[in-house]
């Protein structure tokens, strides 16, 4: 993943909307063929960090773009969630446990 870019502005609210912001996308799929057809777009856009949770650190208009491309996907029973976090509310997360590395392109150095 690309690191975000550094803002040119001295307003914080102008320097949040240039950034890359950090997305999380959530989702409860009834069918594994489409979950994974999911789950493999998913790795275009961010990592995967739950089984059915992935973190995307993207522009908003690559989330919008990403978003748009997922619900295509997925069946009208299914449920897609996706919040972004500004740099404030990731300070205040909290990740217990080990990295997620049951995902075969997952690679831990």
């Amino acid at each position: 993943m690309r690191p975000a870019p550094r803002s040119t502005s001295n307003d914080p609210e102008a320097a949040q909307l240039e950034t890359a912001m950090l997305f999380v996308v959530a989702y409860d799929i009834s069918s594994d063929p489409l979950r994974d057809k999911v789950a493999h777009e998913l790795k275009n856009w961010g990592m995967r960090v739950q089984y059915s949770v992935w973190e995307c650190d993207l522009e908003p208009e690559e989330a919008a773009k990403m978003t748009k491309v997922i619900k295509g996907l997925i069946a009208s029973g299914d449920r897609l969630r996706v919040y972004r976090l500004c740099e404030l509310c990731q300070g205040h997360s909290v990740a217990v446990g080990s990295e997620f590395a049951s995902d075969p392109d997952y690679y831990q150095v």
